[in-house]
């Protein structure tokens, strides 16, 4: 079974779950949106689709969903067939489309080799609206104070990556 066949299959036991007696709209949604963040990265608008999807429990909505479907359940099929449609049309591997996007193997690189407390405040330096000059010399500062064995580490983590491999295959 490809890899393809594989999300295909995880997601087809998404819909079913849809069916279940004791349907848990937060726990289907966590499951879905690990799966097709495992596919196309967490910020793809697929995942996000799935994210945005709510119970709405105004009159309004109990009172259209009395004596048919329930339309979170429907919208969450819908979206579901949609993506396995979109899947089993793709030439590509899906997976390979996450991985050459998605940045985040640079930073689990340095959460790798970092301690709790030197990730954080690099996360907060990166992060923080502050003058570049500053910025640069904060920086600089934490890097002279690593040792070269962490840097070489880092460097390696994300030089031997895969998905660095995949973007340069490109």
């Amino acid at each position: 079974m490809n890899e393809k066949e594989k999300y295909i299959r995880l997601l087809n036991d998404q819909l079913e779950k849809l069916d279940t007696k004791v349907f848990d709209l937060t726990a289907w949604k966590r499951s879905t949106i690990l799966i097709l963040s495992s596919i196309y990265g967490p910020n793809d608008p697929r995942t996000r689709a799935i994210e945005t999807i709510e119970h709405e429990y105004n009159s309004w909505s109990l009172r259209d969903e009395s004596g048919s479907k329930d339309p979170v359940k429907v919208i969450c099929r819908d979206t579901i067939q949609t993506i396995i449609k979109e899947i089993e049309l793709s030439d590509n591997l899906i997976e390979q489309t996450a991985k050459s996007t998605d940045p985040g193997f640079i930073w689990e690189a340095f959460e790798n080799e970092l301690t709790g407390s030197k990730s954080k405040a690099l996360k907060k330096l990166l992060t923080e609206e502050k003058n570049n000059d500053i910025r640069n010399t904060e920086i600089d500062i934490i890097l002279q104070e690593l040792p070269d064995g962490t840097k070489r580490n880092i460097l390696k983590h994300i030089l031997l990556s895969d998905e660095l491999k995949l973007w340069l295959s490109k």
